[in-house]
């Protein structure tokens, strides 16, 4: 489907989108292919101010996102992804949000070190199934008496949640804090761009709330969803929530509160989808098939023993199992007062702490060169220490 780049430049300005958030102020913004980039708006390239420049591609460009170009915040959508006009400027306004809230010097972001080591507990994915299936029924009530009901419950199993897996809860109220926002600013987009029914599109939006066991295996995601019918809420127990709610320092779920009243009632409970211990020990053997298959796969592990340091990870591509962190694309260490980057598969093991450890698994797919205190591995360096060498495990 061929896409009018002209087309967007009227729609995308500060007028229409304070329409969706007040005070809307657009930043840069860009479409993309694998071979060149439509760049729009970006104050250190004038001539894109009423139009757009063409520029090469480069490997920045990747995924639906907003990043930092010519240091400036810029969010980017794929133009051939398969995604019409309509979701496309409705997606470029999400990360537009994402843009404002980095000049506003937005600081509410999770620690992404509690979705690592997120409990997976049957008692807390009981709780967060009936919490989302009211939140749902919240939004999606007509009569307000089932509305407030709805709403009350959400409550009553949020508090009883946070009472379950206490500092973990405010990992999940802060993912809804920064990325509710740009969800319902994504919604508001598209319903006006493409002359839809609310009602009928925040109900395909909500669909993850409804499905627990998809909500568990993908935790941050799932808060998605949590945070735009937290909005929606919002905007009926205050309209023009939103200008306060970005000068304050709560989480969404915690200003949202400031508008609800005492919860004196009686759990009510839907029937559950899922068994939960099945679904905690389903989730469980996952991952830890997943750890095995990295092992397979390697032709060499390199096992580094001592007092390490993780100096740097991808938090959104760990995946946890009892006492081992597997980082599947990066990891830095710090060993022996030395940084090595390692860009391959890499399982920390160890208790207690994300960022200490004293073992490590390197999974290499070629034997490295080793001499008789040092070993060397392309793309990472010398490392120096004594070394054994069992089949083709290697023992640092």
């Amino acid at each position: 489907m061929a896409i009018d780049l002209h087309a967007f430049i009227p729609h995308l300005n500060d007028e229409i989108l304070s329409g969706f958030w007040p005070d809307f102020q657009v930043g840069a913004y860009a479409l993309y292919t694998n071979e060149t980039v439509y760049l729009f708006h970006h104050p250190a390239f004038p001539e894109t101010k009423n139009s757009f420049l063409q520029l090469p591609w480069s490997k920045e460009f990747a995924g639906n996102t907003s990043i930092l170009f010519h240091d400036y915040p810029t969010a980017i959508v794929q133009l051939d992804s398969g995604l019409d006009a309509d979701r496309l400027y409705s997606v470029l306004a999400h990360e537009l949000f994402h843009g404002l809230q980095y000049m506003k010097g937005e600081s509410r972001f999770p620690d992404e070190v509690l979705g690592i080591t997120y409990p997976i507990i049957a008692e807390n994915v009981e709780l967060r199934e009936q919490e989302r299936l009211h939140l749902y029924n919240a939004v999606m009530a007509v009569d307000a008496t089932t509305k407030k009901q709805h709403l009350n419950q959400f409550i009553l199993y949020r508090e009883k949640r946070s009472s379950v897996i206490g500092p973990f809860i405010k990992y999940e109220q802060l993912i809804e804090t920064v990325e509710g926002p740009a969800f319902y600013i994504e919604l508001n987009a598209y319903t006006v761009k493409s002359d839809s029914r609310k009602d009928e599109e925040i109900q395909s939006y909500g669909e993850p709330l409804l499905d627990i066991a998809d909500s568990t295996r993908h935790l941050r995601r799932s808060c998605y969803s949590a945070g735009l019918f937290l909005c929606s809420l919002l905007d009926e127990l205050s309209p023009g929530w939103q200008v306060d709610f970005m000068q304050t320092k709560k989480t969404l779920y915690e200003y949202f509160r400031e508008f609800t009243e005492p919860i004196q009632e009686q759990p009510i409970v839907f029937d559950s989808l899922v068994n939960a211990n099945e679904l905690v020990h389903s989730i469980t053997n996952e991952r830890d098939k997943k750890i095995e298959e990295a092992f397979r796969q390697a032709k060499y592990v390199l096992n580094i023993q001592g007092d390490i340091k993780v100096a740097g990870i991808d938090p959104m591509n760990i995946i946890a199992s009892g006492d081992k962190l597997l980082h599947q694309n990066f990891v830095r260490l710090k060993m022996n007062e030395q940084d090595y980057l390692f860009q391959q598969p890499v399982i920390v093991l160890g208790k207690g702490s994300v960022f200490q450890c004293k073992h490590v698994q390197v999974l290499l797919n070629e034997k490295p060169s080793m001499k008789e205190t040092q070993i060397f591995i392309p793309n990472i360096g010398m490392i120096e220490g004594r070394f054994d060498e069992v089949e083709s495990t290697l023992w640092l």
